[in-house]
C-alpha cells in the first residue's frame, strides 16, 4: 500500500517545492534594483502601491502626472488635470477634467495608427482583441548595447507559441520615461527586427518601455511592418522596472475611444507562477483516480499483444494536453504533431484516450471499412449534466435501432428535398433583407467600410428563426433570440470535468455545472411558451398540414401522430427548435462531450442534434470564409461575378433553381469547405468494439477525431499547392464531393454519422453568396492589399473568422429594384 501511494506523494512534494522556489522571496532584487522611490522610474508618488497581493500583483502602468515625457523635443508634454469645479469654491462636489494625448504615457497602439486602410476601415482601439491584451506573458531584457534588431531577436530564442513578450531595453536602465523632455536616442526595434518577429515568432503583443515601439530612424518602415496585417497590438511606455524578467499573466485593459487610433491603457501583472501553486497542489489530487483507472485498465487486459498507434511523449496526469496548448489551435497542433508521428496517433488528454485520423486513407478505414465499430459517440460529464436523463441525441446517441429510427423521420420529414425547397421564400426573403441593408450602409457612407459580418449573421440567424418558429410573430421572438445567442456559448467544449470525469474535484472546481444548469432551465422556460402558442394557433386555424409549416409545425404533427416506437415528446421539439438555430450562428462549443443515455420518454428531445448540427453551422462559417478567401484573390471574384451576372444578366436577380448551372459558384464553396470545415476535428466518434486500423490497435472506448482541416490541405491529396485557395483545381478533380464518398473532402463527415442537414445549410449558403456578388462590386478598404486580409481563426471548434470582414461596396442594382424583386 505504502509503495502505490509513493508516485503520489511524490507529486505533491514536487508541487510544494516547486511552487515554493517560482514565488520571489521577499525583498529579493529585481531588474535593475534602483534605490530610492525618488530615483525609481515611474516610482511611486507618496502613498502610492505599486504592488499588491504582497508583491503578487505589479501595477507596471506609468502615473499620469503632469512632467509625464513627451515623445519628442518640444512635442506636447504631461496631460493637464484641471479641477473644474472645487468643493473650496462653494459647490457641492469636486469635478476634475483631463486632456491629453492618446499616445501619451503607458498606452496602446491600434492598427489604424500608421496604416490608413485600417484606419478607414474602422480599426481602433475599440476593436482591438482583449483576448491578445490579457494572458500568459513573457518578459525578457534585450542586449543593452544595441536596437532590436533581427540578430538581437534571434539572440533571445523566444519559444514558439508565445503570444506575449514584453521587452525591457536600455530605455529603463536610463530611466526615460522620467526625462521631461524627450529621448530621440531611445531603443526600439529597427525594421527588419520587426521583420524578424513577424515571420518567425508567433507574438501577437509587443510590449516596450518607451513611448515607441520603433527605434526613431526606423520610426515608420518598423510601425508598418507591424501594422501591414492587423493582428499585432503594440503597447508603449511600460513600466518595467523592479520586475524580474520571467513569466507573468498580463491585464491590459485600453478605454473603448471608438474612432481613435490609440489610448491609454492600464496594464498589471499578476505572478502567473505564484497562481501555479494553487494547480500544482491540485493536480496530485485529480492524478489519484486517473492513476486508480489506470491501474484497474491495466489489470483487466494486461500489456501483451497491443500495437496501439504512435504518439508523441506525455507527462504524468495531463498526458498530451502540454501539446494543444499554446502555439496555434488544436487542429493545428494535431496537424503538426501528425507530421511527426503519423497519419493515425494516440492521444491521452487527461484520462481521455483519443485517436486522431489526419489522412484519408486513416478516414477511410474510420469512416467506411469499420463505420459500424465507429459509428457510436464518446461521452462526456458536462453532456450528461446538459442532457440529464434524457440521452444523447441523433448527435451523441449511441448506434441502434432508437437512432435508424429518428434519423429517418428527420430525413423524410424535417429535411427532405421537398421541406429544403418549401422554406425558399423564407431564404428569398432575408436575402433580400440582407442585400437593402447592405445597399444602405453603403449609400450613407459611399467610402466607408461596411461590416459583413454581422450582417451575414443576422441573415442567417433570422432565416433560420422563421424556419423554426414561422412567419407568426410571437411575443418572446426577441428573447429567443437572445437566447440563442446565450446558449452557443453556455454548452461547454472540453473542460476539467471533461478531461478527469472520474474525478469530484475536478466537477467542484469549475464554474460550468451551475451555468449550464442555469441556462437549460431558462431554455426551457421559454420554448414552453413558444410551443403553448403554436399548439393554441394550430387549434384556432383547425388544420394540421399545410404549406406554411414552420419546424415547430411539422414536429407538433409528427407527435400526434405517434405512429412510431420512439415517439416525439414535447422535449424534443425544444431541443430540435434550439439546436437548428445555435449551430446557425457562431456555435464554439466542442462537439467531443457528448454522452450514452437511456431510452426514457425524455431521449428523443437529443436525438435531433445530428439533423441540423453540422450542415446549419455551415451557412455562417462558410459564408463568411468564403467571402474573405473572394476577397483574397480578386481574379476569383471577378471571375464568379461575371458568371453569375452572365447568367442572371435578364432576370435582375438571383434566381435560386437555376443556381445549380453556376458550376464556378459551387467549386468556390466546395474550395472553402476543403480550406475551411466548419468543425475542423469533426464531431468525435468512440471505439465500441476493438479493431485495428492499418496494423495498430485501437482501444475499446476511445474517442477517434477525424481532423478534416487537416486532410483537406494534405499535400498527398491535393498536390503541392495544397495552402492556396484555387477553386479550378476542382476542374481537375471534379468528381470529388462533399457528401462522404470521397475522404479527401470530407467537412460533413461521412458514414452512417454523416450531418444530412448539409442541405438545408447549403441552401442558405449558395443563395446569399451568389445573391451579394451580382448585386455588388466589393473591394477592400484604401490603402488595404490583398494579402492583408486577417485570416485568423477563432478560438474554439469552429473555424470561426475571428476579424470582422470589412469591405467597400458598390451597388450594381437600386436599392428598390431589389426590395420588389426579393
Amino acid at each position: 500500500m505504502a509503495a502505490s501511494r509513493l508516485p503520489l506523494l511524490l507529486l505533491l512534494l514536487l508541487a510544494v517545492v516547486a511552487a515554493r522556489h517560482a514565488l520571489p522571496a521577499a525583498g529579493s532584487d529585481a531588474h535593475p534594483g534602483y534605490d530610492g522611490a525618488e530615483d525609481t522610474c515611474g516610482g511611486p508618488a507618496a502613498g502610492r502601491l505599486e504592488e499588491y497581493g504582497g508583491g503578487r500583483i505589479l501595477d507596471i502602468t506609468h502615473a499620469y502626472r503632469a512632467d509625464l515625457p513627451a515623445f519628442a523635443p518640444g512635442a506636447v508634454t504631461g496631460p493637464v488635470v484641471r479641477l473644474k469645479d472645487s468643493m473650496a469654491n462653494g459647490t457641492l462636489y469636486n469635478l476634475s477634467e483631463l486632456k491629453m494625448e492618446c499616445h501619451m504615457g503607458t498606452h496602446v497602439d491600434a492598427p489604424g495608427h500608421m496604416n490608413q486602410g485600417h484606419f478607414v476601415a474602422g480599426l481602433d482601439v475599440d476593436k482591438l482583441d482583449l483576448d491578445l491584451l490579457n494572458g500568459p506573458t513573457l518578459l525578457v531584457d534585450t542586449p543593452r548595447n544595441t536596437n532590436i534588431t533581427a540578430k538581437a531577436m534571434e539572440s533571445l530564442n523566444v519559444p514558439k507559441g508565445v503570444r506575449r513578450v514584453l521587452f525591457r531595453t536600455l530605455n529603463t536602465d536610463r530611466k526615460l520615461m522620467w526625462k521631461k523632455g524627450g529621448d530621440l536616442s531611445y531603443v526600439g526595434f529597427t525594421e527588419d527586427g520587426a521583420q524578424w518577429l513577424v515571420d518567425n515568432t508567433d507574438i501577437k503583443l509587443v510590449g516596450i518601455d518607451y513611448l515607441s515601439v520603433a527605434a526613431y530612424d526606423h520610426l515608420i518602415t518598423a510601425h508598418v511592418v507591424f501594422f501591414k496585417i492587423p493582428n499585432i497590438i503594440l503597447v508603449e511606455g511600460l513600466k518595467l522596472d523592479d520586475v524580474k524578467a520571467g513569466i507573468y499573466m498580463l491585464h491590459c485593459l485600453p478605454l473603448r475611444l471608438v474612432g481613435s487610433e490609440g489610448s491609454p491603457i492600464s496594464s498589471t501583472m499578476p505572478a502567473m507562477v505564484a497562481d501555479l501553486l494553487f494547480y500544482l497542489l491540485l493536480l496530485p489530487l485529480l492524478a489519484i483516480p486517473a492513476l486508480l483507472l489506470r491501474s484497474r485498465s491495466s489489470a483487466s487486459r494486461g500489456h501483451g499483444g497491443h500495437r496501439l498507434p504512435p504518439g508523441p511523449w506525455a507527462l504524468p496526469i495531463i498526458g498530451h494536453l502540454h501539446h494543444l496548448i499554446g502555439g496555434g489551435l488544436p487542429h493545428r497542433r494535431m496537424r503538426d504533431l501528425a507530421r511527426r508521428h503519423g497519419p493515425l496517433m494516440l492521444l491521452r488528454l487527461g484520462e481521455i484516450q483519443a485517436v486522431v485520423a489526419s489522412s484519408a486513407e486513416v478516414a477511410r478505414h474510420i469512416l467506411k471499412t469499420h463505420d459500424v465499430a465507429f459509428a457510436t459517440r464518446p461521452t462526456g460529464t458536462l453532456t450528461r449534466l446538459w442532457y440529464q436523463d434524457a440521452g444523447g441525441g441523433v448527435v451523441f446517441a449511441p448506434y441502434g435501432d432508437g437512432w435508424r429510427q429518428l434519423r429517418k423521420i428527420f430525413t423524410v420529414e424535417l429535411l427532405s428535398s421537398r421541406r429544403v425547397h418549401a422554406f425558399r421564400p423564407v431564404r428569398e426573403a432575408e436575402v433580400g433583407r440582407l442585400l437593402r441593408s447592405v445597399a444602405a450602409s453603403a449609400a450613407a457612407k459611399p467610402e466607408a467600410p461596411v461590416n459583413l459580418t454581422s450582417g451575414i449573421a443576422l441573415y442567417v440567424l433570422e432565416s433560420t428563426v422563421r424556419a423554426i418558429i414561422g412567419n407568426r410573430q410571437f411575443m418572446e421572438r426577441g428573447e429567443y433570440l437572445q437566447m440563442v445567442k446565450d446558449v452557443t456559448t453556455a454548452v461547454p467544449g472540453m473542460s476539467l470535468p471533461d478531461l478527469f470525469p472520474s474525478s469530484r474535484l475536478a466537477m467542484r472546481v469549475s464554474r460550468m455545472p451551475a451555468h449550464l444548469l442555469r441556462t437549460r432551465a431558462k431554455m426551457h422556460r421559454l420554448m414552453d411558451v413558444i410551443i403553448q402558442e403554436h399548439q393554441e394557433f394550430r387549434r384556432v386555424a383547425g388544420h394540421d398540414e399545410d404549406d406554411d409549416e414552420d419546424l415547430v409545425d411539422v414536429l407538433l404533427r409528427l407527435q400526434k401522430e405517434a405512429n412510431s416506437q420512439y415517439p416525439l415528446t414535447t422535449d424534443n421539439i425544444k431541443f430540435v427548435m434550439l439546436v437548428s438555430s445555435a449551430y446557425q450562428t457562431q456555435t464554439q462549443r466542442s462537439p467531443s462531450t457528448s454522452m450514452v443515455g437511456g431510452r426514457d420518454d425524455r431521449e428523443n428531445l437529443y436525438h435531433m442534434q445530428d439533423m441540423f448540427g453540422g450542415g446549419s453551422e455551415t451557412s455562417s462559417t462558410t459564408l463568411l470564409w468564403a467571402m474573405a478567401e473572394l476577397m483574397r484573390n480578386p481574379l476569383v471574384r471577378h471571375k464568379l461575378q461575371d458568371e453569375l451576372r452572365r447568367e442572371f444578366a435578364g432576370d435582375g436577380k438571383v434566381v435560386e433553381e437555376r443556381l445549380r448551372g453556376v458550376s464556378y459558384l459551387h467549386m468556390v464553396i466546395k474550395e472553402t469547405l476543403r480550406l475551411h470545415p466548419p468543425l475542423p476535428l469533426l464531431i468525435p466518434h468512440q471505439c465500441a468494439s476493438p479493431c485495428q486500423v492499418l496494423g495498430h490497435d485501437v482501444p475499446e472506448g476511445a474517442m477517434v477525431m477525424v481532423n478534416a482541416w487537416a486532410i483537406g490541405r494534405d499535400t498527398a491529396a491535393w498536390g503541392g499547392a495544397a495552402e492556396e485557395f484555387s477553386p479550378e483545381r476542382f476542374e481537375r478533380w471534379c468528381d470529388r464531393d462533399f457528401r462522404g464518398a470521397d475522404m479527401e473532402l470530407i467537412p460533413f463527415g461521412a458514414g452512417r454519422r454523416i450531418c444530412p442537414g448539409m442541405t438545408m445549410g447549403l441552401a442558405n449558403v449558395e443563395l446569399a453568396l451568389a445573391a451579394l456578388l451580382f448585386h455588388f462590386d466589393l473591394e477592400l478598404p484604401a490603402g488595404m492589399a490583398a494579402e492583408e486580409v486577417d485570416m485568423t481563426e477563432a478560438a474554439g471548434v469552429t473555424t470561426w473568422r475571428k476579424a470582422d470582414l470589412l469591405v467597400v461596396v458598390v451597388p450594381r442594382v437600386p436599392v428598390l429594384a431589389m426590395a420588389e424583386k426579393l
